[in-house]
């Protein structure tokens, strides 16, 4: 397998497999901020 033959096919489909790696992530990235976030709200509501 040569990586760094750059047909436009393979690299189409190497993309568009990373990008549904990338949104996969990205999607995790947001939840953690969210879940992050009330947790945060929560307990400032559990002190006060």
């Amino acid at each position: 397998m040569n990586c760094i033959n750059d047909e436009p096919g393979h690299h189409k489909n190497r993309s568009a497999r990373w990008t549904w790696i990338e949104i996969g992530l990205m999607v995790l990235y947001w939840v953690a901020i969210g879940v992050s976030i009330a947790i945060a709200l929560v307990d400032l509501k559990i002190k006060f």
